[in-house]
C-alpha cells in the first residue's frame, strides 16, 4: 500500500486475529525453553553472563566497556523489564522475556510483510512460514566430519549471544521499511522518521546490520540511477543513508577514540578468524545459504529482476564480504564479531526469499521441489541445532 492509503483501522480489520494467536503462542512455545536452558540451566558456554553484568553496571552507574556502551539497547531493555517488574522479575529472567519477545517481533513483523496468501490453506502456510523463519539455521551434514555445528557456517540460529537475536526484528523492519526507496516515488515523513528510527534502534542493538545496508542501499542506488529507474531520495537519504551514518559514526567515537581504555581496531584479514574456527569455509558457506542459492538458481529471472532481492543480495555478499575479510585487532580479534554481519545479512536474505517463493511458485514442479528440499533441510538443520543447544552446553 502506498504511504498516503495506509489506515490502522482497515488493516486491524483485516486480520486474521485467530493465526496471530496461534502464531503467538507457538513461537513463544518454541523459544522460550530453550533461552530457559541456555540462560538459566547451567552449565552453558554464552554471553549472556558477561551482557547481564554489563547490565548492573549500566543500573548502578558503573564503568561500562566503550565496545558495550556503544550499543547498549540490550542492556537497556533488560534493565528495563527489570526496572518495571519493580525488581520481581531478576535481570536473567529479564533477559529470557526480552529474546523470547524479540523472536515473537520476528514472527509478527514477517507474517504482515509476507502478507495474505492464496488458496484455501493460505493463513495455515503464512503461519509456517513466520514460525519457522525464527527456527532455520544452516544445512549442518558436514556435522559428522568436524563435530561443529555452528563453526564455519553462517548461523541464523544462534543461542548463545542474545544482541544478534534481539537485532533482527529490528533489521527486518528497518529493511521493509527502506524498500519503499525503490518501490515509490515519494514517502511521507512519517515512514521516514520510523525508518530512521529502526535504523538508529538497530545499530544501538548489534552495527553489523547497519555496516551491511548502507553500503547495499549506496550500490542498488547507484546501479538504479545507471539503469535509469527512479530513486525515493527522501527515504533512502532521510530514512537511512544520514541516520545510520551518524550512528555509527558515533558508535565508532565511543569504541575507538580512546585507546587506553581499548585498543582494538579493524584490520584487513582475509580469512584469518573464520580459518581458525573451521576448514571447511566453502561448503559451509554454501550450506549456510543452501535455500536463497537454490531460489536464485532455478528462478533466476524473477530474483533477479524484484527490488527486494536485488538488496537482499547485495546486503548478503557485503555482509560476507565483512565476516570473510575483516577483523578486530588486538585482544578482540577472535571474538569474530564481523561474523555478525553475514549472519544478520543471511537472515533477512531468507526472509526476502521466502516472501519470494510463498508468492511466486516456479512453474516447474521440479524447480519447486528443488527450492522445497532446500527449505526444509534449513529447517532440519534448525531443529537439530536447537537439540544441540538444548541438550549441550557448548554452541559450536
Amino acid at each position: 500500500m502506498k504511504a498516503n492509503s495506509w489506515s490502522f483501522k482497515v488493516f486491524f480489520a483485516s486480520q486474521n486475529w485467530t493465526a496471530l494467536a496461534i502464531l503467538l503462542v507457538l513461537v513463544v512455545a518454541v523459544s522460550a525453553p530453550i533461552y530457559y536452558r541456555r540462560i538459566l540451566v547451567p552449565p552453558a558456554d554464552t554471553d549472556y553472563g558477561a551482557h547481564i553484568e554489563f547490565t548492573m553496571q549500566l543500573l548502578h552507574r558503573g564503568a561500562v566497556p566503550p565496545h558495550i556502551l556503544s550499543h547498549p539497547f540490550l542492556q537497556l531493555c533488560v534493565g528495563f523489564v527489570y526496572w518495571i517488574s519493580r525488581n520481581r522479575i531478576g535481570l536473567w529472567e529479564s533477559m529470557i522475556i526480552v529474546l523470547v519477545a524479540a523472536q515473537a517481533a520476528v514472527a509478527l513483523i514477517f507474517y504482515f510483510w509476507l502478507g495474505k496468501l492464496s488458496g484455501r490453506l493460505g493463513e495455515l502456510w503464512r503461519v509456517f512460514w513466520s514460525i519457522t523463519l525464527t527456527l532455520v539455521a544452516p544445512v549442518m551434514i558436514l556435522a559428522p566430519l568436524d563435530g561443529a555445528f555452528y563453526y564455519g557456517y553462517i548461523g541464523l540460529a544462534s543461542y548463545h549471544n542474545p544482541t544478534v537475536h534481539l537485532s533482527r526484528p529490528l533489521a527486518l523492519l528497518s529493511f521493509i521499511l527502506v524498500l519503499r526507496a525503490f518501490e515509490e516515488q515519494k514517502s511521507a515523513w512519517g515512514w521516514v522518521s520510523l525508518c530512521a528510527l529502526a535504523i538508529i534502534v538497530s545499530a544501538l542493538a548489534k552495527q553489523n546490520y547497519v555496516m551491511s545496508i548502507l553500503p547495499a542501499l549506496a550500490c542498488l542506488a547507484a546501479l538504479r540511477k545507471l539503469w535509469k529507474i527512479s530513486v525515493n531520495w527522501r527515504m533512502l537519504l532521510g530514512g537511512a543513508i544520514i541516520p545510520g551514518v551518524i550512528v555509527l559514526a558515533l558508535q565508532a567515537l565511543v569504541m575507538y577514540s580512546v585507546p587506553e581504555v581499548d585498543s582494538s581496531g579493524i584490520a584487513f584479514a582475509p580469512f584469518k578468524v573464520e580459518s581458525a574456527f573451521s576448514d571447511l569455509l566453502l561448503w559451509k558457506f554454501l550450506l549456510s545459504a543452501l535455500f536463497p542459492l537454490t531460489l536464485l538458481v532455478v528462478d533466476f529471472r524473477r530474483v533477479i529482476q524484484s527490488p527486494v532481492l536485488q538488496l537482499a543480495w547485495i546486503a548478503f555478499l557485503g555482509g560476507a564480504a565483512q565476516t570473510y575479510l575483516l577483523a578486530e585487532s588486538g585482544a578482540r580479534e577472535m571474538h569474530a564479531n564481523f561474523r555478525w554481519s553475514a549472519q544478520i545479512t543471511l537472515f533477512l536474505l531468507f526472509a526476502a526469499s521466502i516472501r519470494h517463493f510463498a508468492h511466486a511458485l516456479p512453474a516447474d514442479w521440479k524447480a519447486r521441489a528443488g527450492v522445497w528440499a532446500a527449505y526444509l533441510a534449513h529447517l532440519a538443520g534448525g531443529i537439530v541445532y536447537y537439540v544441540v543447544c538444548f541438550t549441550q552446553a557448548g554452541y559450536g
